[in-house]
């Protein structure tokens, strides 16, 4: 399945953006590296294992739940049309949010990314009239998203701040991401089932916001941000209130106790086992496949900070 995922989003890209602006297109294709690496585009979904992320899996392992159990409606011409909308809403957040981060400085990408959220809103459209309670529920996914955003960077700013609070920001990010899982969900009569996914994700999404954070904190405290991880290793709270050459040097020094490393870790997979007991009551066994294979990458990754001596945090 994740092959014919990654040649349908690349023939549904190229379609999409055929008609925008050379300029705009151009870009899209720099950005999604479109011309070069289209076997790549998976992995661009999120900065973790090579396999598809979650929230472009689950509403398929809904989905062949809810079909064993009589639901209909279900097929895969409907699963591949809101498979791509969800990605289409994920590119619209990443593009804005890297423009705000100035991780990229190509302005075309602000228009492309209003681009890729009317591309998902008209595909949702063939399946969902405007008085559907599913509505409500893309909207204020796109609305809680952007301001879990705003929120975590507000928060990242100073190291003397709430790491629960900042957690809390991470996982209400996931709003957006649940928006095709939602819509089986609502297809197969099973709107009950939307709270646990909520939670499921949720909790996902902190996870795997503090391995991305390990991976980030020298970039980020060159931006200015002191991210989860970066204040876990700082000794003292509040010790260094702006990011600098000491601030890292501290982390550095931190990084290198295994214990801290192990008890972040041990963070880590808290939010992982509250994720699988959120979705423990659908019974959905690829949910559980993916959730032991995410322990073992996690397993080895803690192995590799604790005696990768050749990882970027530890030099210098």
């Amino acid at each position: 399945m994740t092959a014919k995922l990654i040649s349908f989003f690349g023939s549904r890209l190229e379609e999409t953006i055929r008609s925008w602006p050379s300029s705009t297109r151009e870009e899209v294709g720099l950005y999604l590296h479109l011309p070069d690496r289209r076997e790549d585009l998976s992995r661009r979904l999120d900065g973790r294992a090579a396999e598809q992320p979650y929230w472009i899996l689950l509403p398929f392992w809904l989905a062949e739940k809810f079909t064993q159990n009589g639901a209909r409606g279900l097929g895969r011409h409907f699963l591949d049309d809101i498979s791509w909308a969800q990605y289409c809403l994920f590119v619209f957040t990443r593009m804005q949010d890297d423009l705000f981060d100035k991780h990229t400085h190509q302005l075309p990408l602000l228009y492309a990314a209003d681009g890729f959220l009317f591309e998902a809103e008209r595909v949702f459209l063939r399946y969902f009239p405007k008085n559907s309670p599913f509505w409500e529920i893309f909207i204020s996914g796109i609305e809680e998203t952007i301001f879990a955003v705003a929120r975590a960077d507000d928060l990242e700013k100073t190291s003397v701040r709430s790491n629960t609070k900042l957690l809390s920001s991470y996982g209400d990010t996931a709003a957006i991401c649940n928006i095709a899982a939602a819509a089986v969900c609502l297809k197969a009569g099973k709107k009950r089932d939307i709270s646990h996914i909520t939670m499921f994700s949720k909790e996902m999404m902190k996870a795997g916001a503090i391995v991305d954070d390990l991976r980030d904190i020298e970039d980020d405290l060159r931006r200015g941000r002191f991210n989860y991880a970066a204040t876990y290793f700082l000794p003292v709270r509040g010790e260094i209130r702006s990011p600098t050459n000491d601030a890292l040097r501290l982390i550095r020094r931190n990084f290198r106790n295994s214990s801290k490393v192990s008890r972040l870790f041990c963070e880590i997979r808290r939010h992982v086992t509250i994720a699988e007991k959120a979705i423990r009551p659908l019974a959905v066994p690829a949910a559980a496949e993916y959730l032991y294979s995410d322990r073992r990458t996690l397993e080895t990754m803690e192995d590799m900070m604790k005696w990768q001596k050749t990882n970027r945090v530890l030099n210098g």
